[in-house]
């Protein structure tokens, strides 16, 4: 009786180890990984800031499988969840961005143990979608509808004007040298 007591005793502990290492396992995204065009190589994501795009996916409502998937250019990200270092779970989203086409959405797999699972088509908020715009854009990738103009960009084109205002005025300035004429008014 008392050994079938601790067997009893051993496995409801062992019962009790195990969905507490399950109630742990939601994690946080700790890494992102994004391809697509205009993105040479997968850029990966670390900083918090960007994180928090990832964190905070909204999306405004489920949808069929569009028929523009197949011929229409799109990123991959891929989002890591875990703890530090630990990855237990990736979250891979296709997005695709609005076109002449189509309005932006997301196509989602969340991956468990290597094994895909649960797909889904998504339209992304407008935040969600506005968000990653800017992300991409900052990372110039290529964006459909010639949006993809990143901060650093329009920064360098407005230091280039700038300077070829500053470069104008010193040359006019060359050609026609100020004169010191003092202009007297009739009385």
């Amino acid at each position: 009786m008392e050994s079938r007591f601790v067997r009893l005793t051993l496995i409801l502990l062992l019962l009790l180890l195990f969905s507490v290492g399950h109630a742990q396992a939601k994690g946080i995204i700790i890494k992102a990984t994004i391809t697509g065009p205009g993105l040479s190589n997968g850029i990966e994501i670390t900083d918090e800031e960007r994180l928090n795009i990832f964190r905070d996916f909204e999306f405004a409502g489920q949808i069929a499988k569009p028929q523009t998937v197949e011929n229409q250019p799109h990123f991959d990200i891929r989002t890591s969840i875990g703890y530090d270092t630990e990855i237990f779970m990736t979250e891979v989203y296709h997005y695709y961005p609005a076109s002449a086409e189509h309005p932006s959405y997301i196509y989602r797999t969340v991956v468990n143990n290597g094994i895909p699972q649960d797909v889904q088509y998504f339209l992304p908020s407008q935040k969600t979608d506005l968000a990653l715009r800017n992300l991409l854009a900052d990372l110039d990738a290529s964006l459909p509808n010639g949006r993809n103009i990143s901060r650093t960009t329009i920064l360098v084109w407005f230091i280039a004007c700038c300077c070829f205002f500053i470069i104008t005025g010193k040359i006019a300035r060359l050609i026609h040298p100020a004169t010191n004429r003092v202009i007297r008014l009739p009385n």
